[in-house]
């Protein structure tokens, strides 16, 4: 189907309530990727390994093809996960099956031995950075380690240390969590006790139709509705 960004954007944020049983902080990577951190939730799945499992295992049952890379950093995390297996790094996302994918793990600490081997677009740098990187003959991420930071600075300004630095866990990266949103209302409030039945059925229509109007606006669905009366006294 084409390409819809406001309406992927919100399944995305849908598939990151849903990814809550597994981590009580996940954050959305648009257009395509959560965030998850996973730490101190692998003992309740039996180890980080089953922990990483479940996850592909039930986005597949969903019906999305997953790429998961599990380690200690969000950006080396996010590198290994489009960039591990460039062959189908490179392939449309339309094209590609619907099949299980190696899962990527690095130890904490061989981040660095991880990350070297990627291209240097795999830090999520601006696409001009990357031009310039590769123009310069730098293509890999481990074509930056060599070099002094001053000079990295001076040519390319604080992006490209900090995602360097990020990716390899010498700087902290926030995650900011997606939570779910609290149920949409709608209300009546009569001026006074109402007993006759043509009235509240009026008004429960009015409500429905608002509530209608609401969830068309935020591209929402309801699968269960409550209707609650109060009585004046």
């Amino acid at each position: 189907r084409p390409y819809d960004l406001p309406g992927d954007t919100a399944a995305l944020r849908s598939l990151a309530v849903f990814a809550e049983r597994f981590a009580p902080t996940v954050a959305v990577d648009v257009p395509d990727g959560l965030l998850l951190d996973i730490t101190g939730c692998d003992r309740l799945f039996g180890g980080e390994d089953r922990l990483a499992d479940a996850v592909d295992e039930s986005v597949r049952r969903l019906g999305f093809s997953a790429r998961v890379a599990v380690a200690s950093t969000a950006g080396c995390a996010w590198a290994l996960a489009r960039f591990g297996d460039v062959s189908l790094a490179r392939v449309p996302i339309a094209r590609v099956p619907i099949v299980r994918v190696p899962i990527v793990r690095v130890p904490e600490g061989a981040e660095r031995e991880a990350l070297a081997p990627l291209p240097v677009g795999a830090l999520r740098i601006a696409p001009a950075t990357e031009v310039a990187l590769e123009e310069l003959g730098l293509h890999t991420i481990g074509d930056l380690f060599p070099l002094p930071r001053d000079e990295v600075w001076a040519r390319f300004g604080a992006e490209l240390l900090d995602r360097l630095d990020r990716a390899t866990g010498h700087a902290s990266e926030p995650l900011v969590p997606v939570r779910e949103e609290a149920p949409l209302e709608v209300e009546r409030v009569f001026d006074g006790p109402v007993r006759d039945p043509r009235a509240i059925r009026g008004a429960t229509r009015l409500l429905l139709e608002a509530l209608c109007h609401e969830l068309d606006a935020g591209r929402r669905g309801a699968m269960e509705l409550r209707l609650r009366f109060r009585r004046a006294d």
